[in-house]
């Protein structure tokens, strides 16, 4: 059993997208405040694009992983937004 879980982690891994090119989900929420662009990287880790009618951008990440990122390479943060201390949620080297 144990082998076969193995096997098919190996293959779902290699069905995956290369992580050097993430695709992340996005979600677009129209408010009457301004736009809030909401982009899943992964596990508890999200980062909302707020853009207010003056066109000023606000980031805020939640939860930065850098598992699940190459948080250099994403947009820099205004605000960071730590839920609890463990390993996956409050990653010293994403921040």
């Amino acid at each position: 059993m144990k082998t076969e879980l193995f096997t098919a982690a190996l293959l779902l891994a290699a069905a995956l997208p290369a992580f050097s090119d993430p695709q992340f989900d996005r979600e677009i929420v129209n408010t009457s405040i301004g736009t809030v662009e909401i982009t899943c990287v992964g596990h508890a880790s999200l980062i909302l694009s707020l853009a207010g009618k003056t066109k000023n951008v606000t980031t805020i990440h939640i939860d930065p992983w850098s598992a699940k990122a190459d948080y250099s390479k994403l947009p820099k943060a205004d605000l960071v937004l730590i839920t609890h201390q463990h390993v996956d949620h409050l990653d010293t080297a994403a921040l």
